[in-house]
């Protein structure tokens, strides 16, 4: 028996107070009764505390499979160690024994290599399953990382299937490495407007904590954008370039990460992002007197907006119309000389459809 909530039989240094305060509240309880209140407060802790029994292992018999990691995680130094395990495994187990190496994906024997791309544990014990259908053993050896799915469920299945899975752990060697984590970008950016690409990445030395240097490279479309000489220190760190898209549409944006000192993994050097990419807003321009907004008008096309300028007499009434523009801007207009459905129109498109109105004058 074994109490997974050890620390919950804290608990029963509170008994003595409650005896005590049972008995300064003036309440003479039959010392059995007392007893009895105690058993059950004592059962109850004990049920916090978790007990789980322990059931001693049963000698499987059946095949055994041996499924071993050689996921690119490893390192080949580590590829080796868990491969050469396995094979001693299998050895002392006797000719039936089966050996497994899987990564993304599962191969049989030790003559071919898994696509080492992942490192699909759940896959690992799914395929086992199906080669064991009346049962047996399978001993699993990795590092522990999982890039599939539920490994638990699949364990849990196994287990249903009449099939132990034992688990041997082996770390791998510390080695340097740099990641790219996360290419961030805005969602959506308009045309002509400037936005941050904000390049994260994370340094993992093995001893020496100096900063390694490295070239940054982004690319926008598949063309280089720039290319920067910088230094990446331990740890989690951000780069942030500023950049203004021209034309409206899809924006593919790729970074790379090329260190000059020692690097594991070149394949986790790379990040990529998308963004949307607007036309500039478009706005109605009313104008109550004939060029009253023509200052406005300038500083707004300035600005890197489109803007349509038109007397109040050709304010649209249609709301297909109206939505066609970003924001509307009532310059030098009063009530009287807008008809009452521009006036439904306005408010119905502000309402609606979100869009911008703003009045100036009047």
């Amino acid at each position: 028996m074994i109490w997974q909530a050890p620390h919950m039989f804290w608990l029963l240094l509170a008994l003595p107070a409650l005896v005590l305060i049972w008995r300064r509240a003036g309440r003479r309880l039959p010392w059995r009764v007392v007893g009895l209140r105690l058993m059950i407060l004592t059962l109850l802790i004990g049920a916090l505390a978790n007990p789980v029994r322990q059931q001693a292992d049963t000698p499987v018999t059946g095949p055994l499979l041996v499924i071993y990691d050689q996921s690119d995680s490893l390192t080949p130094a580590g590829q080796a160690a868990i491969r050469a395990e396995a094979e001693a495994i299998a050895t002392a187990a006797g000719p039936q024994t089966r050996l497994l190496a899987f990564g993304a994906n599962v191969v049989a024997g030790n003559e071919r290599m898994p696509d080492g791309a992942g490192s699909d544990l759940a896959h690992a014990l799914r395929t086992a399953r199906q080669l064991l259908p009346s049962g047996g053993r399978v001993i699993l050896i990795g590092d522990g990382h999982n890039t599939g799915g539920d490994v638990l469920a699949e364990a849990q299945r196994a287990a249903a299937a009449g099939i132990r899975v034992d688990v041997r752990f082996i770390a791998p060697p510390a080695t340097p490495e740099i990641t790219v984590t996360r290419l961030d970008v805005p969602a959506l950016v308009r045309s002509g407007e400037p936005f941050d690409i904000t390049v994260t990445t994370t340094y993992q030395p093995i001893d020496d904590p100096t900063p390694i240097a490295a070239d940054l490279r982004i690319w926008v479309d598949e063309q280089l954008l720039g290319e920067e000489s910088v230094v990446i220190p331990p740890g989690q760190y951000q780069f942030t370039i500023t950049h203004t898209a021209e034309q409206p549409g899809l924006l593919s944006l790729r970074t790379e990460i090329i260190p000059t000192g020692n690097d594991t993994f070149a394949a986790n050097n790379v990040a990529a992002a998308t963004a949307l990419v607007m036309p500039p807003p478009r706005l109605l321009l009313v104008e109550g007197s004939r060029e009253n907004g023509a200052v406005l008008g300038a500083a707004l096309t300035q600005a890197g907006m489109e803007v349509e300028r038109v007397s109040v007499s050709a304010v649209p009434v249609a709301l297909n119309r109206l939505a066609m523009y970003d924001g509307i801007v009532l310059v030098d207009v009063s009530a009287n000389q807008l008809s009452f459905e521009q006036m439904m129109s306005l408010r119905e498109v502000v309402r609606s459809e979100g869009k911008g109105l703003t009045v100036i004058g009047g």
